[in-house]
């Protein structure tokens, strides 16, 4: 609870003081949604992360790596409350950047891949 009060404090002067689209703003929106994902608060958590996701959409093109992070992100808090298509779309997003920006042969496609058949296979999609 104390890192989570300190976040808090740094958030409200970052907010006041960069404004609401600063990438400091989102950094500091990301550091809350895992410390919320690591509490088991999976809806703050999201709400977090869905903020530093709008943020960073506002400053970069949908295919950065910082935007691809977001979805994966997305994607294991949406899993772990067993919402299983939000988590599928959230790979998929994951996916086509990862595609876009590396190729279709780049070792780090495995992960994508490999969480998006958990995904679908915990729906029973074989």
């Amino acid at each position: 609870d104390k890192a989570i009060e300190n976040y808090r404090k740094a958030l409200a002067i970052q907010l006041k003081s960069l404004g609401p689209d600063h990438l400091d703003v989102s950094s500091t929106y990301k550091k809350l949604g895992v410390i919320f994902w690591q509490q088991e608060n999976y809806d703050d958590s999201l709400d977090m992360l869905k903020k530093e996701l709008s943020i960073l959409l506002k400053n970069f093109d949908n295919d950065d790596p910082r935007i691809t992070l977001v979805y994966n992100n997305l994607a294991v808090v949406f899993r772990t409350q067993g919402k299983h298509d939000e988590a599928t779309e959230m790979y998929q997003k994951e996916l086509q950047n990862q595609l876009k920006v590396l190729g279709d042969e780049h070792p780090d496609l495995a992960k994508t891949y490999k969480n998006l058949a958990e995904v679908l296979s915990d729906q029973g999609k074989y």
